[in-house]
């Protein structure tokens, strides 16, 4: 007797811990309400998917500014088993693009055993459709023009800071030559000077050593210049004038 006992009561205390320990086992659900574009229609697709709950009752009801949707309007709806033991659900509304028009509220409401509280789940807010698109190409339009406008800064003052470079060099020349112009003259008027002074010099020397019976007198010979002289004279600083004043045309030009 005490045999079978032991084999028949076994199984049945087993059972009854594994009955009671899935009786008392409860999972929360994780609720999410989302929406996506349908592009055939233009419209959206508002669902709310419940997933990861235990045990497998439980109660979803989609919500439009406050007041709760017909069921022909709701799809969906069948409960699914995941495969860690516990439960999904979901359930779908479509929106025209008159619905979407006029702004709605979406919410989700969940009601499980393992909720002390109903959730209320607001809708995730996604852009209308074809918003993405159009962000997408503002911002490589707005990347496009900031590199145009940088090489465009780039090359104008590169160019600019040539032309400063150029022009520059040519006021220095411009400037060294008119040095040089300026010098040239006074530098050949010292010369003359020195040359017509040693000549003098030698004149005298050459007085002194002449006969005393020259008639002439020597203040006489060493007076002013003859006509010949100053003509000489004129010549040169007029060739000094003349030279002066071609290099400042090439300078300027």
């Amino acid at each position: 007797m005490r045999y079978f006992e032991v084999f028949l009561t076994r199984p049945f205390k087993q059972c009854s811990e594994h009955l009671e320990t899935g009786m008392l086992r409860k999972i929360k659900p994780r609720v999410r309400l989302f929406q996506k574009a349908l592009p055939d229609s233009g419209g959206m697709k508002v669902t709310c998917l419940a997933t990861g709950f235990y045990p497998r009752h439980i109660n979803m009801t989609l919500f439009r500014d406050g007041q709760p949707l017909d069921s022909h309007q709701i799809t969906g709806g069948e409960l699914l088993p995941n495969g860690d033991g516990t439960y999904q659900m979901r359930k779908s509304l479509e929106v025209s693009t008159d619905d979407l028009k006029e702004n709605y509220q979406y919410t989700c409401k969940a009601e499980h055993l393992s909720l002390d509280n109903r959730l209320d789940i607001p809708l995730d807010y996604e852009p209308y459709p074809g918003q993405k698109h159009v962000v997408v190409v503002l911002l490589i339009a707005l990347v496009c023009l900031t590199v145009v406008i940088i090489i465009f800064v780039f090359v104008f003052c590169r160019k600019r800071c040539m032309a400063n470079n150029r022009c520059l060099r040519i006021h220095q020349g411009r400037k060294k030559c008119l040095d040089e112009g300026e010098q040239g003259p006074s530098s050949e008027h010292t010369l003359l000077g020195s040359s017509s002074s040693q000549s003098v010099e030698v004149q005298r020397r050459i007085e002194h050593q002449r006969p005393q019976d020259i008639s002439t007198p020597a203040t006489a010979e060493q007076g002013p210049d003859t006509p010949a002289q100053n003509g000489g004279h004129h010549a040169a600083g007029e060739q000094q004038r003349q030279t002066k004043q071609t290099k400042k045309d090439t300078c300027s030009g």
